[in-house]
């Protein structure tokens, strides 16, 4: 099985997320579509994918208190962390390269954490669906509102990614496994 966590502050993480998963499970990938908030066992999945908005240049904290709770499991199985941001907004090579610098820097105090797949997809700022709190402080650091998410893109990134994924491929040729073990792929 693959576990699929997300984290997200006003939603749209949780729909791109949502997005991925249909295209694993369409690929025939049994997928677990969970907050990261929610207790799970990293060790009942074969790979896990991660992922998390950005705020303030940083992956949210749930996000990377959840990768150093499990540092030391999901070192031992296939890691892809995407981000959502509204940087990705711009749609240029400059807001790549920051998004990805500031995913980095996240997990630079995690040095077993290397994923084999990032990637960055554009978010939205949706006020309604932050609390008041939020809505005053992305008001006066970012202002700008919208939805630039590619929902196109983000699946055709699920659809190429469920091959690294695929449970066929993760299994060692040598030194064949239980049949609990083999049934089991990935958590997503």
């Amino acid at each position: 099985m693959h576990n699929r966590l997300y984290v997200t502050r006003g939603g749209a993480t949780r729909e791109l997320a949502e997005q991925i998963a249909q295209e694993l499970e369409q690929a025939g990938l049994t997928v677990d579509l969970q907050p990261v908030t929610t207790p799970v066992d990293v060790a009942a999945y074969r790979a896990v994918v991660l992922g998390s908005a950005l705020y303030f240049q940083r992956l949210m904290l749930e996000a990377l208190r959840f990768l150093t709770q499990h540092a030391a499991l999901l070192a031992q199985r296939p890691l892809v962390i995407f981000s959502v941001g509204a940087e990705m907004r711009k749609g240029t090579s400059a807001a790549r390269q920051a998004a990805d610098t500031w995913v980095r820097r996240s997990l630079a105090a995690l040095p077993n954490i290397q994923p084999i797949a990032l990637e960055h997809f554009a978010g939205a700022v949706e006020l309604h669906r932050l609390s008041f709190w939020w809505r005053l402080l992305v008001l006066i650091t970012f202002g700008e509102r919208g939805d630039w998410r590619d929902i196109p893109a983000v699946r055709a990134w699920g659809r190429a990614l469920a091959p690294q994924l695929d449970p066929a491929a993760m299994l060692p040729a040598a030194d064949p496994q239980s049949e609990s073990e083999q049934g089991r792929e990935a958590g997503y």
